[in-house]
């Protein structure tokens, strides 16, 4: 049974980029956008679906809850709100490693340069800490994938060798590059990636569920969550800081949930992080 706070439906919204759940309606707009794109999947561990049925299953629930581990996986379309096109995924994963997630992710060649997928890295990144109880966040990309490396370091991300592998590709060798980010490390920061807008419906989940819709600064208008501190934990109480989403029962900034292990467990094979700055 998953212990770690989750979502049941988030919609993040930025400067250039909207988060939502993705769904098998977008299918199709990922299939054209990646199949055949060796410019894309030459820097992901797997090589690319070979149909849009391919996408059907993973883009069929949301989240994704672990089967035989516990916790749950939030795939997002990546829409670009400049023409408000399907653009790419991004993804934030617990399975087998709750509060210890990884982050991979893949964009649209034609969208590559504008910053969008830094952006979103960001957005995902406060949802992780801010609303799921992250103490760990990390990411690969593989050597020589310059554009993810730099979105990586924009978020913060710091490499550690300690954890790189070698992965086969095409029959050949490639280093996988491990970088992390702590709680502690993004507070430091400042907090950032605060969505201009946080869409989150009533109902569902476990631990953590979240209502209503969040402005940061603002307040929650939603079934019985008020504005909510820095340091969250013990419940909704009005605070002079920005909302963060909590819901009463949950303790997403305070107590020490274990990250399982020094960096946890990886988990299973996963796309790496692709290009994109």
């Amino acid at each position: 049974m998953s212990t770690q706070p989750w979502i049941e439906h988030a919609e993040l919204l930025g400067e250039k980029v909207l988060l939502r759940p993705v769904t098998t309606a977008d299918k199709d707009a990922a299939f054209a956008l990646i199949h055949g794109r060796e410019a894309i999947t030459d820097w992901l561990v797997w090589d690319g679906p070979e149909s849009p049925e391919d996408l059907k299953s993973y883009y069929g629930a949301w989240p994704q809850r672990g089967e035989r581990e516990p916790g749950f996986d939030y795939q997002f379309a990546v829409v670009d709100r400049a023409d408000g096109q399907f653009s790419g995924t991004i993804a934030l994963r617990y399975v087998g490693h709750e509060f210890s997630g990884d982050v991979g992710y893949w964009l649209a060649e034609e969208k590559w340069g504008r910053g969008l997928m830094t952006e979103a890295v960001g957005l995902v990144l406060w949802l992780a800490f801010e609303q799921t109880a992250a103490v760990l966040v990390h990411a690969e990309c593989f050597a020589g994938n310059e554009g993810s490396r730099i979105v990586l370091e924009r978020n913060g991300f710091e490499p550690e060798p300690a954890g790189d592998r070698v992965v086969e590709k095409k029959g050949r060798p490639i280093a996988a590059h491990f970088h992390v980010l702590s709680r502690g490390a993004w507070e430091g920061r400042g907090r950032p990636g605060a969505p201009r807008e946080l869409q989150v419906p009533p109902g569902g989940g476990g631990p953590g569920p979240r209502v209503g819709l969040c402005r940061p600064g603002g307040v929650w208008r939603g079934a019985g969550v008020g504005r909510v501190g820095p340091g969250g934990g013990g419940g909704a109480r009005p605070t002079a800081g920005p909302c963060w989403g909590q819901s009463p029962e949950c303790s997403a900034s305070g107590g020490s949930p274990r990250a399982g292990g020094r960096h946890a467990r990886r988990g299973r094979n996963l796309p790496a992080s692709v290009d994109l700055a």
